[in-house]
């Protein structure tokens, strides 16, 4: 079985297609409200939110953990990634495990 690429369909066409797939990703979301905001952080800090609805983060500088209700472990997030939780579900983010 060949598996598709995301340029197969030749609906994504640029050689960045990371980018095209995320851009899609993110013009496909319908969004009821909106809450927006940018942190630059010292460690020790870690913010906890609550399950209200789809969510999404994307680490700018450094690293940090991402705990997910309902998800045994933890996982690390480096500077660039991207992180959706479509359905929410409460979360914490912050600089080191404990």
């Amino acid at each position: 079985m060949k598996r598709a690429s995301p340029t197969s369909s030749g609906k994504l066409t640029s050689g960045h297609w990371r980018e095209d797939l995320f851009a899609d990703l993110l013009q496909s979301i319908r969004l009821c409200s909106t809450v927006y905001f940018r942190t630059e952080l010292r460690a020790p800090w870690g913010l906890t939110l609550s399950a209200r609805g789809a969510a999404f983060h994307i680490a700018a500088h450094g690293s940090c953990w991402l705990e997910v209700e309902g998800i045994a472990n933890p996982v690390q997030l480096w500077q660039g990634d991207h992180v959706i939780l479509p359905r929410g579900g409460a979360h914490l983010i912050r600089d080191a495990l404990i």
